[in-house]
């Protein structure tokens, strides 16, 4: 089966049995059943208020447990979660999102408008493949705002990509405006190459298997020295921070490494230093999942729904939030395909029984016409001044979980979302793009779907 049809074959599973609920023979993973529930309030309620039956599953804390086995994620909801979420929650509070991470993701967002910028005006009309831009931005949004450093030469690495000749005949010269220009990639970073790396190896080991993935992945020197460049690199900016709050200096905090770090002094060191530094990477591994996830189908989507493009646009220079966008995108392509959870002990779900260490999965299901993109959904007239406003409660929404574990940095994903998505579609328009990319968007599907490539066709325009 492809893998681009798990989702779609497990939703179409509850619609063969006439049942919200259904079970995958033969049993899941590691012989443990596993259970696929389509009732959007049930799903809900199992995240939210069921926590002493259902907890994250074995399989999601090993998949995590290979790269940074001290972070929360890595955890079941015990003790130890509990007191790193301690040492982090202040990452997510309204004025450190405002602060400290929100001017450095502008900074960030403001140079990649710039970058665009200059690619949209070399290539004169041409299609080109974004997916490695959005992946760049967030490896330089996410050490900014969770390591307080940028990469310096990175820079410089662009600048130089952009000052040569395009990887296809000069656009100037070209007849046909709808064949794709390549642009040649600047070299990475090697730090921003091993974190790369680290979100590939997640999303393989989220197949199947982590543990058998990550015992073979340890015979390779480059990914032994991938985890070791990581850990010198946080080591060292976590070892530079330490020493000021020994010397009795009270810095301002500029990064989630280092609020964590001070929260964790404060309390007397309660926790080790490597869990730290795990958890801190933890942030930048989920800031580069959903940046590169979210604005590849934001620009194909925009590409397509031109109407709705415009729509956005106007009601950006009206103030007017463009949250229903934005949910429009998440409900359609979820950063995660499913939820996953384990049964903690024998329970029941819609009066089935479920046993203990059953994994009940939740596959985006409950909207008419779901494969639909209409950010409409999320608007509701006011009684009062019949003006359309967004409502989040307007339909099913899980793309970020729910309850105690959903997920830690929606916040700042929403932050991140917002602050790029808005630069872009303020700065440029999409243009539609040709039949000839059109005709298959094509699927890189592991524990989230991705488009093959993010095809853009820019225009500057005028604010």
């Amino acid at each position: 089966m492809a893998r681009g049809n798990i989702k779609r074959w497990m939703v179409n599973q509850t619609t063969r049995h006439s049942s919200d609920i259904v079970q995958i023979s033969p049993a899941g993973v590691l012989g443990r059943p596993l259970v696929v529930l389509v009732n959007y309030r049930e799903a809900q309620d199992i995240l939210q208020r069921r926590g002493a039956d259902f907890d994250v599953a074995s399989l999601h804390n090993e998949i995590f447990r290979g790269i940074m086995p001290g972070a929360a994620i890595t955890n079941y909801t015990d003790e130890q979660y509990n007191s790193i979420r301690v040492l982090t929650r202040e990452l997510m509070t309204a004025s450190f999102l405002s602060n400290v991470s929100g001017p450095k993701l502008y900074a960030e967002a403001s140079r990649f408008t710039n970058t665009w910028k200059a690619k949209s005006q070399r290539a004169l009309g041409r299609p080109w493949n974004a997916s490695p831009d959005f992946e760049r931005l967030a490896l330089n949004v996410g050490f900014s705002v969770v390591f307080g450093a940028r990469q310096q030469g990175d820079d410089e690495a662009i600048s130089g990509s952009l000052s040569g000749e395009p990887l296809h005949d000069d656009a100037s010269e070209a007849v046909d405006c709808d064949e794709p220009i390549a642009f040649e990639e600047a070299p990475l970073p090697d730090i921003f190459a091993a974190s790369r790396l680290h979100s590939q190896a997640l999303l393989d080991a989220a197949l199947g298997a982590p543990r058998l993935y990550y015992f073979a992945l340890g015979f390779l020197a480059s990914w032994r020295t991938s985890l070791d460049l990581v850990n010198t690199y946080v080591g060292k900016r976590a070892a530079a921070f330490t020493q000021e709050l020994a010397r009795g200096a009270n810095p301002c905090p500029t990064s989630h490494l280092e609020a964590a770090l001070s929260k964790d002094a404060r309390q007397h060191r309660r926790a080790r230093a490597k869990t730290v530094q795990d958890e801190a990477y933890s942030h930048l591994l989920g800031i580069h999942d959903t940046i590169p996830h979210f604005m590849d189908w934001a620009a194909v989507y925009l590409g397509i729904h031109q109407h709705l493009q415009r729509q956005l646009r106007a009601g950006l220079r009206a103030a007017y939030p463009q949250a229903a966008a934005e949910q429009q995108v998440l409900r359609c392509r979820p950063p995660v395909s499913f939820l996953l959870r384990e049964a903690r002990r024998d329970t029941t779900i819609l009066g089935h029984s479920i046993p203990k260490g059953a994994q009940p999965s939740s596959p985006p299901a409950g909207w008419e016409k779901p494969e639909v993109f209409d950010p409409g959904r999320w608007l509701r007239n006011d009684p009062e001044t019949g003006e359309a406003k967004f409502n989040g409660q307007s339909g099913p929404f899980l793309a970020f979980g729910a309850g105690r574990r959903g997920c830690f940095g929606k916040r700042l994903a929403y932050l991140n979302l917002r602050v790029v998505l808005t630069l872009l579609v303020w700065s440029f328009e999409f243009g539609e793009l040709p039949d000839n990319i059109m005709t298959d968007l094509g699927l890189e599907q592991h524990k989230s779907a991705k488009p093959r490539a993010a095809w853009v066709r820019l225009r500057q325009v005028c604010c």
